[in-house]
This record gives C-alpha cells, structure tokens and sequence, in this order.
C-alpha cells in the first residue's frame, strides 16, 4: 500500500522523466491561461487596493510557493526547466519589447534586459546539463 506522499512523488518523477511531451502540456497551460483571462477579477482588484499589506503577504506566499517547486523541478530535470527558461525569456523580452512604444519608458528596457539575464541562464543550464552524466 502507497501513501499519498509516494504516489505524488512518483507522478512528479514520471513528469519529469516525460519531459518531451511538455509542449503539449505547454499547449494545455495555455488554455488555462486564456480561460482565466476572461474571468473578471474586478473584486479581486478592489480587495487587493482595499487591503495592500494582506495582498502582498498573498502574493509573497504564492511565489516561494512557486520558487520552491521550480527549483525542486530543476534539481531534477534542468534540461526541461532550462528549455523553459529560455522560453520565459524570450516571452518576456516580447511583453517588454511590445509596451515600449508610443513612448519610451525605462521599465521596459529594464524588462527586456531581465528577460536577456533569464534567456542566458537557461542557455547556461542547456550546457550544464549536457555535462552532466544522466542519471541511473
């Protein structure tokens, strides 16, 4: 008998040893993505301007949340986490690029220059994991 722990740490190692059928989990995210764009978050807006501090603490708890899973991903499979860097990278170089004109604003530039920093470190992590043996 498997205990609930077991049974999600053998469908992670499963994942991540499935790497290559991610674009269509990419495809599938996507959906997700477009399904909640069209939800109106108009209470959410005001809840977050009405209590700024609870907001924060909110967002602050769900991207360590976040970080920490990303980084167990990578510890186990950088070919796929680095492959998906590159293309966070390249998206947000394409948000930044597209919100720096009618005028030119700096956060723009800033962003297109984190999302160089992000593309080179998934670059850098392709290389890494090539040099590195595979696993037995």
């Amino acid at each position: 008998m498997t205990t609930m722990k077991e049974r999600i740490r053998a469908a992670g190692k499963w994942l991540l040893r499935n790497w290559a059928q991610w674009p269509t989990i990419f495809v599938i995210v996507q959906g997700i993505i477009s399904g909640i764009a069209k939800l109106d978050f108009t209470r959410a807006k005001l809840w977050m301007i009405d209590h700024p501090l609870s907001s924060s603490v909110l967002v602050t708890t769900v991207v360590v949340i976040l970080g920490s899973a990303v980084s167990y991903w990578k510890m186990h499979a950088i070919k796929s986490y680095a492959s998906v860097e590159v293309l966070v990278g390249a998206l947000l170089s394409f948000n930044s690029a597209s919100h720096l004109a009618p005028e030119f604003n700096f956060s723009g530039l800033l962003g297109i220059l984190s999302a160089v920093y992000v593309a080179a470190r998934g670059f850098n992590n392709l290389s890494s994991a090539r040099l590195v043996a595979p696993a037995s």
